[in-house]
């Protein structure tokens, strides 16, 4: 991969670093790690438009589902870390965070 976004956590020195990496360089400045109380899965709609090569302007946006992982810092503040189409990676994201930083998951996805 030549590109691409992520984010490490480094629990002992309570702090965490969101990081561009081009080739295998990850560039991006440590932050104090604030006080996570809950990690959040949830799923919201977006749209992705398509465009065709062969006429000019013709496009069409399609209605796709999105499964985005949040830490929630407190009742009014969440920070995104991963927005995703794939659903499974974002179940296995948020579970993992949520066993890492050892705080429980809160998931609105209706399993139904």
């Amino acid at each position: 991969m030549f590109f691409g976004k992520g984010l490490t956590i480094d629990k002992k020195q309570n702090r965490y670093k969101k990081y561009v990496s081009v080739l295998f360089f990850k560039v991006g400045d440590w932050e104090k790690l604030p006080k996570i109380s809950s990690i959040i899965l949830s799923k919201i709609y977006g749209t992705q438009s398509m465009h065709s090569s062969r006429t000019i302007g013709a496009s069409v946006s399609l209605k796709v589902e999105l499964y985005c992982v949040y830490f929630s810092v407190n009742q009014s503040r969440k920070v995104l870390v991963k927005k995703t189409k794939n659903k499974q990676a974002a179940i296995e994201l948020a579970n993992g965070a949520a066993n890492y930083l050892g705080v429980p998951l809160i998931s609105y996805l209706n399993e139904g």
